[in-house]
């Protein structure tokens, strides 16, 4: 197990980070973690200033360059050697809870491997410090392919989309009533989102705001998260650049749910708090030790491709029970628009990007970069691709 950073009053520093993502509730921090575009729009939002540089070039960059790679402090360096070595072979699936990078290879097709590796959105120091394995597969790439473009014209179109549209008679006081929309307005302007924005609100996004921590340290406001630092370094390389969704197939998750549906789970979100630094850190930690696959669970009998992001909450008398009170049938609803939502924003997007690779894959030489979230499980991209007979191998 990676020991944890010396945070001298941080329970990461003193428990297990699984322990911590346990009692930790991470259920707004999973769902973002689903979707890339969704987290850099939010941070656009809330504190702009590294993502007008995401389609710059190099010298405007915030971030580790290739030639600092091994001065920089990195949590992953300290048992990098761990790897897949000591582990016990898995069957088929648990082998794609582990591991960030893979390398994707056709039996028959005699064109360059490509490369799949799984992100998480944020643009922490020790994210940003890409191991060897990873650097090195992506300098060799012809190619980047991510959920979408990191581009600010494409950040500033997802950020619209966080609105009611001018002229619209819904806004977020008549959708989720006078009393929801009160406790939203106070904490958006402690993020500094003035009153008429948070007004046209669409509840999901208030619902992500909501749950999205400010950003205490100017640093790490100013630098970019991990899938726009590669996309900016893909384009100072000369590579092609490529999405593998559109902005409707990205945010389908979100913008599938009823407005009831929404506000369900924008009062979950208020109920819960924004992350907690505990969690988010015990997010990265496991992260660091490539554990993917603690981001889904699959708990359907029957078969069926139900995977869905699982809390996995200790049974232990000092796990805050954020439910208390709740009535059962709204846990009950809130339960259904979960499932929804994981079943847009997960399972269906892993289809599609899985069929938007076909021609990167066909070309050979790709490297394709998608929350990590996305590769494990039933329904995960890693399985997706062995069904259709490519060789997958962990490289890291």
């Amino acid at each position: 197990m990676i020991e944890s950073i010396n945070r001298t009053k941080s329970k990461v520093g003193r428990h297990d980070p699984h322990r911590v993502y346990q009692k930790a509730r991470l259920w707004p921090c999973a769902v973002r973690s689903a979707s890339l575009a969704v987290c850099t729009a939010l941070l656009l939002l809330l504190s702009g200033p590294a993502f007008a540089r995401a389609d710059s070039h190099a010298d405007a960059v915030t971030g580790p360059a290739n030639s600092q790679h091994d001065s920089l402090p990195t949590q992953n360096k300290i048992e990098n050697n761990r790897g897949t070595e000591d582990r016990t072979t898995p069957s088929k699936l648990e082998r794609y809870n582990y591991g960030l990078l893979w390398k994707i290879e056709h039996p028959t097709d005699d064109v360059a491997p490509a490369y799949l590796f799984g992100t998480i959105h944020v643009s922490d120091r020790r994210v940003l410090d890409l191991p060897r394995e990873v650097d090195s597969a992506f300098r060799s790439a012809r190619s980047y392919s991510m959920e979408v473009k990191a581009d600010t014209a494409t950040m500033l179109q997802m950020s619209a989309r966080f609105f009611y549209a001018p002229g619209s008679d819904k806004n977020l006081r008549n959708v989720c009533g006078t009393d929801t929309y009160e406790l939203v307005r106070t904490a958006m302007r402690g993020r500094g989102l003035p009153d008429v924005m948070v007004l046209r609100l669409k509840p999901w996004a208030a619902m992500l705001l909501m749950s999205q921590q400010p950003v205490m340290d100017l640093e790490e406001a100013n630098r970019l998260n991990l899938d726009s630092w590669l996309y900016n370094r893909a384009l100072r390389e000369g590579k092609s650049v490529h999405a593998l969704e559109t902005i409707d197939e990205h945010l389908s998750g979100f913008e599938n749910l009823t407005d009831e549906e929404q506000v369900l789970l924008l009062r979950k979100s208020m109920r819960y708090g924004s992350d907690d630094r505990d969690a988010r850190e015990a997010l990265i930690q496991m992260y660091l030790q490539r554990e993917i696959g603690v981001l889904i669970q699959s708990d359907d009998e029957s078969g069926e491709h139900s995977e869905r992001f699982e809390l996995n909450m200790a049974a232990d008398d000092s796990t805050v029970d954020y439910d208390k009170g709740v009535p059962p049938e709204q846990l009950r609803r809130e339960e259904q628009a979960e499932k929804k939502l994981h079943l847009t924003l997960v399972v269906e997007r892993n289809a599609i990007m899985v069929r938007a690779m076909q021609n990167r894959l066909a070309e050979g030489g790709a490297f394709v970069a998608v929350g990590a979230a996305h590769l494990p499980g039933e329904a995960g991209m890693l399985h997706l691709l062995e069904q259709q007979g490519y060789r997958l191998t962990r490289v890291y």
